[in-house]
């Protein structure tokens, strides 16, 4: 029997459908979650809002804190401002780099006021016995760097030129404490500083040609630090003591004939200005007569000058007051080099010979280990050249032996161990002749 499409109102099935639809259709009219609508944001505290106060104070997170507002003074320059209560800093090193210039300027300006006070105290000694001094255009010195002048005289037959250097203390705060640092540490240090040299070169000798000469008068308290300074006195001369000078010099000569020549001679008037209590012989540190130099050579090529005279004059640089002291020394100096210019004899030809062989001996010396090392180049060069044969010859020998066959190969050894067997019985008959 066919089933109905539909139940009969009032039974039992009908109900349970009727239940069913009504179910559903309440399902149907109520969302979903996947279909509801989204959450509306709470909105977020107002700033005064009185529940949230450590929310609204608190910085937002990663910023920084907020500084207090700047409440002293302040400059606007343009779109900068300056604020000197946060510069202290700069203001500090502004302040040293001002006071180093400011004291280095006022310690540069003593300096060449110190140079020119000896300079023209001694002026009138200089212009006296030269026909031109100064740097031209009227200028007596010029400042090289901020603590030495320096000086120039020409115009005397016996003299070619003189340089004259002042040198004072540092030039600013920092070279003033090294050399004072460098005093304690090293007691040889000698920084140069407060002193005066008057260096002249003098002409070849008209009278003497040839005279080979080293002579030094120097105080006692300097003469360790002047021979360690210069090459010619070390190698050529002897500490002396003379007799007739003032207890605090001592002379430094290579041998009597030119202490005769230089000291004992009365023309020269050094005798007698070496005296104790002589004028300006307190500022005296050395008085040097050489044709050797000072400097140690070169020692790639050393070499000697042939007929090159100085005369050295190094004076403690004196107070103010009391520059003009040192002037008789100008004057004496050029004596020297007149006697030294003009004097027949002035050491005997003997004695010349014996000072020529001194200084070809010290060149010998100088030259002696380039020419050990010379010797060692060609002896190292000549054993490699051995070397090199040696090699070449056995390879020969062995691209010989891989060409032969072994009967060849055998008779070949043969002949060279007969050759080296003679060999060794030569080499052994030399030996008992």
């Amino acid at each position: 029997m066919a089933r109905t499409a539909a139940f009969v109102p009032g039974t039992a099935a009908a109900c349970v459908v009727a239940g069913a639809a009504q179910v559903w259709a309440k399902k149907v009219d109520t969302p979903s979650p996947v279909d509801a609508a989204d959450p509306v944001p709470a909105s977020p505290p107002k700033a005064d809002d009185p529940l949230f106060p450590e929310i609204v104070g608190a910085p937002a997170a990663g910023a920084a804190p907020a500084l207090p507002p700047y409440e002293g003074i302040e400059y606007k320059l343009g779109p900068f401002h300056v604020r000197p209560a946060e510069m202290k800093m700069e203001g500090v090193m502004l302040s040293l780099i001002a006071g180093y210039l400011l004291t280095t300027f006022i310690i540069r300006k003593s300096n060449a006021s110190c140079a020119s006070t000896w300079l023209k105290a001694n002026e009138a000694a200089f212009r006296e016995e030269f026909a031109g001094v100064g740097l031209g255009k009227g200028q007596l010195f010029a400042m090289d760097g901020g603590d030495e002048a320096v000086s120039y005289a020409t115009g005397r037959r016996a003299v070619e030129h003189v340089w004259t250097k002042v040198r004072t203390n540092g030039q600013d705060l920092l070279a003033r404490l090294y050399h004072i640092v460098r005093g304690i540490i090293d007691y040889q240090y000698d920084s140069g500083s407060d002193k005066v040299t008057v260096d002249f070169k003098l002409a070849e000798p008209k009278g003497t040609p040839g005279a080979k000469l080293c002579f030094a008068v120097v105080k006692r308290d300097v003469l360790r630090k002047t021979r360690d300074a210069r090459w010619d006195l070390r190698t050529f001369t002897a500490v002396t003591e003379a007799t007739g000078v003032a207890p605090s010099l001592i002379a430094m000569t290579e041998s009597g004939d030119v202490t005769n020549a230089l000291l004992k001679d009365q023309e020269t008037g050094l005798l007698d200005a070496l005296q104790e209590g002589a004028e300006g012989l307190e500022w005296l540190e050395s008085l040097v007569v050489s044709d050797m130099p000072a400097q140690t050579p070169d020692e790639e090529k050393p070499k000697l000058p042939e007929n090159e005279y100085h005369l050295t004059l190094t004076f403690r640089l004196p107070p103010s007051s009391r520059s003009a002291e040192t002037a008789p020394w100008i004057s004496l100096a050029c004596n020297i080099a007149d006697i030294l210019y003009s004097k027949q004899k002035l050491v005997p030809e003997t004695a010349i010979n014996k000072l020529k062989k001194r200084r070809a001996d010290a060149l010998e010396t100088l030259l002696k280990p380039l020419r050990e090392e010379e010797a060692e180049r060609v002896e190292e060069a000549k054993q490699d050249a051995i070397a090199l044969k040696r090699k070449m010859e056995a390879d020969k020998r062995e691209s010989l032996l891989r060409k032969m066959t072994p009967a060849e190969r055998m008779k070949f050894q043969k002949k060279e161990e007969e050759k080296e067997r003679k060999k060794m019985m030569k080499a052994q008959v030399k030996r008992q002749r």
